[in-house]
């Protein structure tokens, strides 16, 4: 990360530990789900052809390959993925570098920053996230900072920045 002349870092954090688990969670809530409605059609097929116990062997073998196909690598993915997630809060930008195997890093200056919201379900919130979703001037797209630490701390830090950066350049908007 290069900063900008003038740039100063006023808050450098990574996401919660807990949003990999969040997301391995809710991720193999729905592997169990489509392995579950998968299973219930395979034996019913499998009962009205007359071959049920060929069904529950069928059914095992997709609970098995799911794990592999699906699971292992999801598994994988997460750890690599949020390994290498990290936030930087400067005087004039949010900086956010992710990547699973190279780097994207996306900044959005501070001017740009129009509503920013604290966002939590009840799934989140069972695993202490909030996600903070950043609406930015003159884009359809929202920025969202998964697994965000002290998002309300956060979430004001970045009001007062705002409120700051438009009082300095008499900003209206």
């Amino acid at each position: 990360m290069k900063l900008l002349p003038g740039e100063k870092v006023i808050i450098e954090t990574a996401p919660q530990s807990s949003l990999k688990s969040y997301r391995l969670f809710s991720s193999l809530v729905a592997v169990l789900a489509f392995v579950i409605l998968l299973g219930l059609v395979t034996i019913i097929v499998a009962a009205t052809a007359g071959f049920l116990k060929f069904g529950f062997l069928i059914v095992l073998g997709e609970i098995v390959l799911m794990g592999l196909v699906r699971v292992i690598p999801l598994y994988i993915e997460n750890t690599l993925r949020f390994n290498k997630m990290y936030y930087w809060i400067t005087n004039k930008r949010i900086i956010v570098k992710r990547g699973l195997i190279g780097d994207e890093e996306r900044s959005i200056l501070i001017e740009r920053l129009g509503e920013v919201i604290i966002m939590q379900t009840w799934l989140q919130g069972m695993f202490g996230l909030h996600f903070i979703v950043i609406e930015v001037i003159g884009n359809k797209n929202k920025e969202i900072l998964p697994g965000m630490p002290n998002a309300p701390e956060m979430k004001q830090l970045l009001l007062n920045l705002i409120s700051e950066k438009r009082k300095a350049e008499k900003l209206t908007y």
